[in-house]
């Protein structure tokens, strides 16, 4: 070949290397676009369901009267002020926290376990939260079992002092196994089985105990969003957002780690500090979340898919802000229909989880069954 023909060969190859770097750019420019869109769109969403949470309930305050009391000023009526600020604020907080640390939860483990049914009461983090609420309500003295359902501080901190120790105490066992035990599906199981066994001493308790406590014990189970004061806030809040915290910093990891542990090795990767902090994170806000709201189903499966299917990617940059925003918006939904607006009645937080979460659930074995993954 001629040198002017070799020329003109590398002008070509040039030519279609820069078109296909452009058409690579302009592909990327596009996704960044959508992403940034989708972003603005759910936090509009949740920013809408925080202000129709607060002005729809059974007692229903125009939007503008809300916004008048959030930025400090005077209501119409003095009532609503107390309603909004000291009722339904603290509600709305502990819905968003709740959905987005389950969410999250949901998320890391899922990746870490690679099973798109894996979720933070899988591990048995729930029934040891109950069990400890279980040793407080149906055992312990009388003075602290009426926390359960909305007695004073010191008896309510009694009911999430018992909640959280028997989550850590789950929780810990659980990191030690998983430090030790290389498969995670032998600890995925041995996580079913550990749950199941408390779950078998809670009902043992619950057979021997009285009917009074039964029956707090019962509520307790269904979940609340009502539980958080004021002055119990800041130690909920602070345990998700640490756990929050860690999985942001651990975006890459989880990204490493839905490629296989090989992979992740070969990358550099320590796996096993990268998998019990990560198992950390996801233990930390589901223990928090079952101490202050109680057990509660389904969001820990249904957010991370949500997710997934809203970005349509499995890149954890992308999916770990995405799930917070979908999960704070889950969080909202489920407390609206729980409080069932412009009715005095109120259904238990474990219905309305379960009526978003369970369609969920089926949908994402139907794809499994047809070769999905996650």
């Amino acid at each position: 070949m001629s040198e002017q023909g070799r020329e003109i060969g590398a002008r070509v190859t040039a030519h279609a290397s820069a078109s296909g770097d452009a058409e690579a750019d302009l592909l990327a420019l596009g996704q960044r676009r959508r992403y940034a869109s989708l972003f603005l769109l759910l936090a509009a969403i949740t920013v809408g369901g925080v202000l129709l949470s607060l002005s729809w309930s059974s007692v229903s305050i125009p939007v503008g009267q809300v916004l008048t009391i959030l930025f400090g000023g005077e209501a119409d009526k003095s009532t609503w002020r107390v309603i909004v600020m000291d009722i339904r604020l603290p509600r709305i907080i502990t819905a968003m926290a709740v959905g987005i640390g389950l969410g999250l939860a949901g998320l890391q483990i899922q990746t870490v376990f690679r099973n798109p049914l894996a979720s933070p009461f899988t591990l048995g983090i729930s029934s040891g939260g109950s069990l400890g609420v279980a040793l407080v309500i149906l055992v312990g003295p009388a003075t602290l079992f009426f926390g359960a359902t909305g007695g004073g501080v010191l008896n309510n901190l009694g009911v999430v002092f018992g909640a959280a120790i028997g989550a850590a105490g789950v929780m810990a066992l659980m990191l030690v196994i998983a430090s030790r035990v290389q498969d995670m599906v032998i600890v995925l199981l041995l996580g079913v089985v550990i749950g199941a066994l408390v779950s078998g001493i809670v009902t043992i308790l619950i057979f021997f105990a009285d009917e009074q406590r039964t029956r707090e014990f019962v509520e307790w189970g269904l979940g609340s969003f009502n539980r958080v004061r004021w002055d119990e806030m800041p130690f909920f809040t602070l345990a998700i957002a640490f756990g929050v915290l860690l999985a942001t910093f651990r975006m890459k990891q989880l990204n490493a780690l839905l490629l296989g542990e090989n992979y992740a090795r070969s990358m550099g990767l320590n796996v096993r500090t990268a998998r019990i902090t990560i198992l950390a994170s996801a233990s930390l806000m589901s223990g928090a979340i079952v101490a202050y709201a109680g057990p509660i189903s389904f969001l820990g499966i249904a957010v991370p898919h949500i997710a997934r299917g809203i970005f349509r990617t499995s890149d954890h940059r992308m999916l770990v802000p995405g799930t917070l925003l979908v999960g704070a918006i889950i969080g909202l939904a489920c407390g609206l229909l729980a409080e069932m607006p412009n009715s005095n009645l109120n259904l238990p937080i474990n219905a309305a989880t379960a009526l978003f979460g369970a369609p969920v659930a089926i949908w994402v074995l139907l794809k499994t069954r047809r070769g999905y993954s996650t």
